[in-house]
């Protein structure tokens, strides 16, 4: 996405995230957000609400299908079933990283509403 500021945004989103709603996992932070990034973008490429190069496509995000496909594949690379405990505080962190990604794509001017 042009004019997105990775380190920008991390720092924006790490700065707001409310850890106890997650604790299990609040301690790996950082790098979950570094993750959900990654994976945000994948989707968004996979979909085509951007290309590769980074300029935004005719797709609209889907906010509920975005959150999909970043859980499953957060529970997918820790080898987790879909009855472990720890999918809770992942789907907990995703649902705030998902508000505070858009609050900084709002807040940098990337993100418009139709």
């Amino acid at each position: 996405m042009l004019g997105y500021n990775r380190e920008e945004a991390e720092q924006y989103i790490l700065g707001r995230l409310v850890k106890a709603d997650f604790k299990p996992v609040a301690n790996r932070s950082e790098e979950l957000v570094k993750e959900a990034i990654s994976l945000d973008f994948a989707y968004m490429q996979s979909t085509g609400v951007i290309a590769e190069d980074g300029v935004m496509g005719n797709a609209y995000y889907d906010d509920d299908e975005a959150f999909e496909f970043m859980f499953d594949r957060m529970v997918r690379s820790r080898g987790l079933n879909e009855d472990d405990p720890m999918n809770g505080a992942l789907a907990a962190f995703l649902d705030q990283y998902m508000d505070l990604q858009q609050g900084y794509l709002e807040q940098a001017g990337l993100m418009a509403w139709d």
